[in-house]
């Protein structure tokens, strides 16, 4: 499994043996596509103010690396 996150620093307590960590910003999409090349699925987490921006982001970004299975989940 693969974790999207900003700081590799703030989130390597979330790395582990099942659990690589790829840096990015959801707010700048040249980091996103090469992040989700290797990618078959995504799972979407809202709760951001500019959440339609940057999921939108995400969506053409996985479309252009081949992302196969977009995914939502709301808390």
């Amino acid at each position: 499994m693969r974790a999207f996150v900003r700081d590799l620093k703030k989130a390597a307590d979330l790395a582990g043996p099942a659990i690589e960590l790829v840096q990015g910003d959801l707010s700048q999409p040249a980091t996103l596509e090469a992040a989700l090349a290797v990618w078959s699925a995504c799972i979407l987490c809202p709760g951001h103010p500019r959440q339609v921006e940057l999921q939108g982001n995400v969506i053409e970004a996985s479309q252009r690396a081949g992302v196969r299975h977009m995914s939502s989940w709301r808390p």
